[in-house]
């Protein structure tokens, strides 16, 4: 009974020990990113070296937006552009997608919301598990939402960022650490590139136009993500 009673107390004492808190970042230096878990009730969340914290400016607290569990964000004002033909309605700024941290400005719609949150969940997360052996815990965005022609070229069509119908990814981050940028893991050899390459490849379906290093020389250093629906099927090259 004694042994008994001394167990419980220890237990008791274990749960009101505060929990331990994070090294503060040294002055100018970035503070690193933490990915949120799945779930609430998950693990502690993973520190990411060097990358920087994302907070997006919204109305309310950041939390599940679009009515869907796997994104993590702010809703935010409505977005207009110079060009009346650019803006998004009901746009949101996401901080995680299917428990994987964004390390950079991703403004778009729910729809396109949620097709990468079906490519996260089903395709890069899969991939990055199947041929590196360790779990993705952040991509790195490097376009949302932009008004602006397609390619930024003159006279081009309005590109689907302009509608926040896109988002571009140039880098993959692993728990274990490493990296892979899409210009070097394209050809980089080995399970890496393996890895980068069924990403890519993952994204068709979920996405109605997919493009990378090999489509032309606007993506040599990242993936194209949209969600424009084409008359002969999904474009992906």
């Amino acid at each position: 009974m004694r042994r008994l009673a001394f167990l419980l107390l220890a237990a008791l004492a274990a749960c009101d020990a505060p929990a331990p808190e994070l090294d503060p970042p040294s002055p100018g230096s970035a503070a690193p990113l933490l990915a949120p878990s799945p779930s609430p009730r998950g693990v502690a969340p993973t520190v990411i070296p060097g990358f920087q914290r994302i907070q997006p400016v919204g109305i309310g607290p950041v939390g599940p937006v679009c009515g869907d569990p796997r994104l993590i964000g702010a809703s935010i004002p409505a977005i207009s552009g110079g060009d009346p033909r650019c803006g998004i309605a009901e746009p949101v700024s996401l901080v995680s997608v299917s428990g994987v941290a964004l390390s950079g400005k991703t403004e778009v719609n729910c729809e396109t919301a949620r097709a990468f949150a079906d490519w996260m969940a089903r395709g890069a997360r899969p991939a990055a598990l199947k041929y590196t052996g360790s779990p993705l815990v952040a991509v790195r965005p490097v376009a949302s939402y932009v008004c602006r022609s397609r390619n930024r070229q003159a006279g081009a069509p309005l590109s689907e960022h302009a509608k926040g119908n896109a988002i571009d990814i140039a880098e993959f981050v692993l728990a274990d650490g490493r990296r892979f940028d899409v210009s070097t893991g394209w050809n980089g050899g080995g399970r890496g590139q393996a890895f980068v390459r069924e990403a890519w490849r993952s994204a068709c379906g979920p996405f109605g136009t997919v493009l990378g290093p090999a489509s032309d020389r606007f993506h040599r250093d990242h993936f194209h993500f949209d969600i424009a629906r084409h008359r002969n099927g999904n474009y992906c090259r």
